[in-house]
């Protein structure tokens, strides 16, 4: 008895079409703002920095906004998986960030590869983090003394977006601060010459309403920590 052809001609005939039209992963789209921190120090010295991406297909092309300035970043999605990396020249050569990682909806996060500073983890999350306005006069102290010697320091900020200006006053002379807030992340320093050269102090922290604190890196001189709250 001759058994039909037919059912063997459906089953290439499906096999066919399964080879030729592969099920791809949906691909969602990353473009906007988003706020990405790192685990420990991020290269820009921040906590969080942020970074705007624009999506064409799979391609990636992004600008991420920190202290340091802004880099360009390019990069690819596919499905959940996404990969970009930027170049950024300084004294020692070109530094080199490579982050992989996975979206789910409003969060990816993966690895970033630093050379030779090692690999740690980053996280972003969709939207430009909220910064605080921290217009105004605030007070400052010191645990063991400010290096003006005062046991307590004015400093008078102006912010313009993330960037901020201040002025701390000292016992001999005010001094000119700049710096960066993001979300509830501060970050500002000052240069002052000195007999012995500049001294520079970098001030990093949190703020929490009308009161902030951090630590603070006076070089030589080592680490405190110190605290400021809103008013005179």
């Amino acid at each position: 008895m001759r058994r039909s052809s037919i059912p063997v001609l459906l089953l290439l005939a499906a096999v066919t079409i399964l080879v030729a039209s592969p099920v791809t992963a949906s691909q969602p789209d990353l473009s906007g703002e988003w706020t990405l921190t790192m685990e420990g120090d991020s290269p820009s010295g921040e906590e969080a920095v942020q970074i705007s991406f624009t999506q064409d297909g799979n391609r990636l092309v992004a600008t991420m906004a920190g202290e340091v300035g802004e880099v360009e970043c390019e990069g690819w999605a596919d499905g959940n998986a996404v990969r970009f990396y930027y170049v950024r020249s300084t004294d020692e050569g070109e530094f080199v960030a490579r982050y992989t990682g996975h979206v789910a909806g409003d969060l990816m996060g993966g690895e970033v590869d630093l050379g030779e500073q090692g690999v740690t983890n980053w996280r972003a999350t969709r939207g430009a983090a909220e910064s605080v306005d921290l217009s105004g006069k605030w007070t400052m102290t010191m645990e063991g003394g400010s290096p003006s010697g005062m046991e307590s320091v004015p400093i008078s900020f102006h912010q313009e977006g993330h960037t901020l200006i201040a002025t701390m006053s000292g016992e001999k002379q005010d001094v000119e601060c700049e710096g960066f807030v993001d979300g509830n992340m501060i970050r500002f320093y000052y240069v002052r010459p000195s007999i012995e050269g500049d001294f520079i102090a970098i001030y990093s922290g949190h703020v929490g309403g009308d009161v902030m604190g951090g630590e603070v890196d006076l070089g030589e001189h080592g680490k405190t920590t110190w605290r400021a709250t809103r008013g005179n």
